[in-house]
């Protein structure tokens, strides 16, 4: 054998070393993925079938204490895991148990963001629970201001209803102080023992004539200022509708007028999660708040204000879509 063939050979050890090696430590990653779903699943087993029963255990915490190298808390964090990402926690299991663990609060999408974007790997602990805190933080206030809004339309809602229900009853007593007048009217004069004389008749019913007329013209005047009230009231309440319809409107242009900051910084750069969440949740609301107008404007009774509301929604969507043309 002569020195090159030897130099060969001693050469080739490192790389056959290093290639074996290589081979095992991605058998047994492999191995370690599969065991860690397999921990989730058998402890979940344990804990929901209550099988530590079984070995003299009162509950699932002695358990981990006494038969398992496990803590209790992370039986739970490994249970939790296997529950929210099943199967796949094995191709996740890089990311760590403790990281996926905290990402078990967000939505299945949020998720699947900051594993795709690579943020739940390259980020630390902290600041992975830092962004996890902000996103909840900011959909719990979003979703705190939508609820007060729509309460508060449905209170204007509920007391337009009463509104209509009280002139509806006002004129059904108005109807029934008519009826009863006009009974009064044509009832014929009762006949005293002594026989009255035709002058004295009639001045009997020109006096029951005079008071029915008193009488009804007072109720219809007491009707009359009722139903004004009632009328100004429901005007109030349709002038506030409106105004809301307004305010929906004019939501619509600020959100047209931040989307089109949004995709001007998205020509330049990734949007931030942030953003993402930010045009998710105007969009949304967007389309809430377009589908409300259209139900207000379709609830107006005066055909000449409902086309007008028609041709000034029709006019925003217009200039809507224009801006998104030009994105």
């Amino acid at each position: 054998m002569d020195n090159n063939e030897i130099i060969k050979q001693a050469e080739a050890i490192p790389q056959e070393r290093a290639a074996a090696l290589t081979s095992r430590i991605n058998a047994n990653a492999k191995i370690a993925a599969e065991t860690l779903v397999a921990i989730g699943r058998d402890l979940k087993a344990m804990r929901d079938e209550k099988l530590y029963t079984a070995l003299g255990c009162a509950d699932f915490g002695e358990y981990c204490d006494k038969h398992t190298d496990i803590r209790q808390r992370q039986a739970y964090n490994f249970i939790k895991c296997y529950e929210t990402y099943g199967k796949q926690l094995s191709e996740l299991s890089g990311i760590g148990v403790t990281k996926l663990t905290l990402m078990t609060v967000l939505d299945e999408e949020d998720r699947e963001e900051l594993i795709s974007s690579g943020d739940a790997e390259n980020l630390s602990t902290r600041e992975l629970q830092e962004k996890i805190d902000e996103l909840k933080s900011k959909y719990k206030q979003l979703t705190l201001d939508y609820g007060q809004v729509k309460d508060a339309k449905q209170d204007a809602e509920q007391e337009v209803d009463k509104l209509i229900a009280k002139m509806k009853a006002l004129a059904v007593a108005l109807k029934e102080e008519q009826d009863k007048n006009k009974e009064l009217e044509s009832r014929p004069v009762e006949v005293a023992v002594q026989k009255p004389s035709d002058e004295e008749i009639k001045k009997i019913q020109d006096d029951a004539q005079k008071a029915a007329e008193k009488k009804l013209k007072a109720a219809e005047k007491q009707h009359e200022k009722e139903i004004k009230e009632l009328r100004e009231d429901l005007e109030k309440a349709h002038n506030a509708k409106l105004v809301a319809v307004g305010e929906k409107i004019e939501e619509i242009e600020r959100l047209k007028s931040e989307n089109a900051v949004l995709q001007s910084n998205a020509k330049n750069m990734k949007a931030p999660d942030e953003t993402k969440a930010r045009v998710k949740f105007y969009i949304s609301q967007i389309q809430n708040t377009f589908t409300e107008v259209i139900k207000t404007i379709s609830e107006v009774e005066n055909d000449d204000e409902k086309a007008k509301y028609k041709t000034a929604l029709e006019a925003v969507v217009k200039q809507l879509g224009g801006a998104v043309d030009e994105l």
